[in-house]
């Protein structure tokens, strides 16, 4: 099963020549859900190898990612935004280098990426996007969001939209934890800006 990458970390990773019928099902899931359904090719890899250990877990996870990044009430500039933001408060490079150019090819400005990437506020945002990425700011930095900020995203991106927002930010910063508790490294000649 050549689709599965193995880069080292702490946790064990299943041999996927020997999967319990579990884990396979949840592979077939993953696979389903980010690759050959949509059209492109997806290798098993970041915080699913680890966590593939724990089938019953994997499964709900993926579905809660595939939801977010696919079928949410946001455009997919906003959720690559939201998801970087996320990734970047748990220093996550590994996850970073994977959707920093997802988010550029949804539409996100290169000076928004760098910015976030640099833990600093970037300057010409659009109003939606400044919305959203104040928000998820607050909400990681703070672990509150003022008035003020709720209402702003709100207008944007509505209440569902919202809703999904603070979904994206407690999703990938699991996942930011699951690579940081491993230390999952970036791949071999790939950097990220932290």
């Amino acid at each position: 099963m050549n689709a599965f990458v193995k880069l080292a970390g702490r946790f064990a990773r299943p041999d996927p020549k020997n999967l319990t019928a579990e884990q396979q099902k949840v592979v077939d899931e993953v696979m389903a859900s980010r690759g050959s359904d949509r059209g492109r090719p997806y290798s098993f890899r970041g915080a699913f190898y680890p966590v593939l250990q724990n089938p019953e877990l994997l499964s709900p996870m993926q579905k809660v990612g595939e939801y977010l990044r696919f079928k949410c009430h946001l455009s997919e500039d906003l959720v690559e935004l939201a998801i970087l933001i996320s990734l970047r408060q748990c220093n996550c490079r590994y996850a970073w280098d994977g959707h920093a150019p997802n988010a550029l090819k949804a539409g996100l400005p290169a000076n928004v990426i760098q910015a976030v990437g640099e833990n600093r506020r970037p300057a010409g945002m659009s109003p939606a996007v400044t919305a959203v990425h104040d928000f998820a700011i607050a909400l990681h930095r703070e672990k509150q969001v003022s008035d003020e900020l709720f209402a702003a995203a709100r207008g944007h991106v509505g209440e569902q939209g919202l809703l999904d927002v603070v979904a994206i930010c407690g999703y990938y910063t699991m996942v930011g934890m699951v690579i940081a508790a491993d230390r999952t490294p970036i791949p071999e000649g790939r950097s990220a800006p932290f």
